[in-house]
């Protein structure tokens, strides 16, 4: 892992995303530089890639196996070997790698419990093979983008609520933020209540908490983003997510 997080936004804002996968599939490169590139890509990658597993219907206490053996078998063998930029952003592309490992998966899984003989795996099949039984071979559809917008929103509340901490302001933080991409009538009356804080003051720290997570938010996203990519639109898509399909995320 990198020493820490700051280390890693140095090292992304350096360089473009591309060229930090680039540098982490470059056997020919510095090993200490691969070894780094490929650690920040893990670092990021690994919760969306762990939460959509999660989510696609495989035994939970297998998740973490599965996880580490897509990373192993198709991130660092198949996935980053392949991606180029011509082909799009590349978690479309680890989405896309993410998907058929899980339908190769769920179909080997129930071959194993059946006795069948499984013949070829997904990438072996050829062009226009369709998978037999689509309702037990395939997972559920993987919402990769919530799944990263999910993880982006929770890795920026980590930081918010470290810097609350250390303001003394944890209690503070902990009733505003469920309120962080809501808003409900009277509720600045409400909390005051709860927090001994008079209306206006809880409307300030609401306003303010708002503003350092848009602010911490964005920082994050030009570390996604390459320099052709505007992050403001890419962190209004991901917000857009977050409003639109994870009302559950208030934390």
């Amino acid at each position: 892992m990198s020493d820490s997080g700051s280390n890693e936004s140095i090292f992304l804002t350096l360089r473009t995303y591309w060229t930090i996968i680039e540098t982490a599939r470059d056997p020919a490169g510095e090993p200490a530089a691969a070894r780094r590139a490929l650690e920040t890509l893990l670092k990021r990658y690994r919760p969306v890639i762990l939460s959509s597993i999660r989510g696609s219907g495989i035994d939970p206490a297998s998740c973490e196996d599965v996880c580490q053996e897509f990373l192993v078998e198709n991130f660092l063998a198949k996935t980053l070997p392949r991606a180029e930029r011509s082909r799009g952003r590349f978690r479309t592309f680890l989405s896309l790698t993410l998907r058929l490992f899980l339908i190769d998966h769920r179909r080997s899984t129930n071959a194993a419990k059946t006795g069948a003989r499984v013949t070829a795996s997904i990438e072996e099949l050829p062009e226009g093979t369709e998978i037999q039984d689509p309702s037990e071979a395939s997972p559920p559809p993987l919402d990769f983008e919530i799944a990263f917008a999910s993880c982006m929103h929770q890795d920026v509340l980590s930081h918010l609520r470290a810097d609350y901490d250390r303001a003394r302001q944890l209690p503070v933080f902990e009733s505003l933020i469920p309120w962080l991409l809501e808003k409900e009538a009277g509720l600045d009356v409400r909390l005051g209540d709860a927090l001994g804080m008079s209306p206006v003051a809880v409307r300030q720290a609401l306003s303010r908490l708002r503003v350092r997570y848009r602010n911490a938010f964005i920082t994050r996203v030009r570390e996604i983003v390459d320099e052709d990519e505007d992050p403001q639109e890419e962190m209004k898509h991901l917000l857009k997510i977050l409003l639109s399909g994870t009302r559950s995320l208030k934390k």
